[in-house]
């Protein structure tokens, strides 16, 4: 495993996963959880995990994590089993300003569709395979969050909705997050092609709840 910042041509037939959400959703804590938790992985030093900062917008630029099989000898850029994605947050950062958060999206948007594959359905090529689309499970759904939805449908992107932080939340709060996460996808898939698929992810990545869950879906994939 490494980071890495260019993307292996989709010819290689090596599938992409995204991790896509607000600025300080969880995300690079969700992705040092999964890294610490893949199997096989041998970690090269240096910046091999993602920095989880105080202050949200600390991820600037798109960063690729290769994971290779225990029985790679060899760890090169084209023989790994799947690579993670880590994309800047979208919406507020209040570290950042506001041309640099157009900047952060825009950027993010022209790498989404450059990767876009919808031959991974029939089994054809590299590229993005899912977005794991993060929504804060205290803030719920927000406009933004639909508005991103709505690009990656347009974009024929398929992802999942994964509701972050459940450990900080109530009994009775979980259940109204992932109830609202769920009646999201009936609707983005209400009269439309489903690229937003039918589960919810309820993830801790500081508790470690979900990430298996990711992990399978990554390696395993859809039924």
């Amino acid at each position: 495993m490494f980071p890495s910042h260019t993307p292996p041509p989709i010819t290689w037939n090596i599938p992409e996963f995204a991790f896509l959400g607000r600025s300080n959703v969880g995300k690079s804590t969700l992705i040092k959880s999964l890294l610490h938790s893949l199997s096989g992985v041998r970690k090269i030093p240096g910046k091999t995990v993602p920095h989880v900062g105080k202050k949200p917008g600390k991820t600037t630029m798109v960063n690729y994590y290769g994971t290779w099989s225990s029985t790679v000898s060899d760890e090169t850029v084209d023989n790994a089993d799947y690579y993670m994605v880590d994309l800047p947050g979208y919406g507020f950062a209040s570290t950042v300003d506001e041309g640099t958060r157009r900047g952060w999206d825009k950027r993010t948007r022209r790498y989404l569709t450059s990767r876009a594959n919808p031959d991974w359905r029939t089994g054809g090529g590299g590229g993005m395979r899912n977005v794991f689309l993060l929504i804060d499970g205290r803030r719920g759904v927000g406009g933004k969050d639909r508005e991103v939805m709505e690009w990656m449908e347009d974009n024929m992107l398929e992802y999942s909705i994964v509701v972050t932080k459940v450990d900080a939340l109530g009994k009775l709060e979980r259940i109204r997050a992932m109830n609202e996460a769920g009646r999201e996808i009936v609707e983005r898939n209400r009269g439309r092609f489903g690229w937003c698929r039918r589960e919810v992810i309820g993830v801790s990545g500081k508790g470690g709840e979900g990430v298996e869950d990711i992990v399978k879906r990554m390696e395993v994939g859809w039924e």
